[in-house]
Order: C-alpha cells, then structure tokens, then sequence
C-alpha cells in the first residue's frame, strides 16, 4: 500500500480461479477482505478466505 505496487491477485470464486492485477487500496480487517483498484480504476472486493496467490509485477 505505502509503495503503491501493482500486484497480480490469484482468487477463488464462483467454482473458478481468477486473476486480477491492480493496487491494494484498503485491508478491511473487520471483513477480513482486500479491496484492490483495478486498472480501469474501479473498486474490487475479494475475501481473504478466497485469495490463492499474490504475485510482484
């Protein structure tokens, strides 16, 4: 968060890997989710529970 990285987010959802690359904007502890600005600026949500691999671009 404070280097402003784009990391690349492997998780699971709805019976499928996804792969989502963006920025951590928020770890929201009481939710216990990420919430990650994509490329096209837009606020995505994935659960801790849920998240297989984070990767360095």
């Amino acid at each position: 968060m404070v280097e402003n990285l784009a990391l690349c987010f492997t998780y699971f959802s709805d019976g499928n890997f996804h792969l989502l690359i963006g920025k951590v904007h928020y770890v929201d502890t009481f939710r216990r989710e990420l919430r990650i600005v994509d490329f096209d600026g837009e606020i995505v949500k994935i659960k801790l529970a849920d998240l297989v691999d984070v990767k360095m671009n």
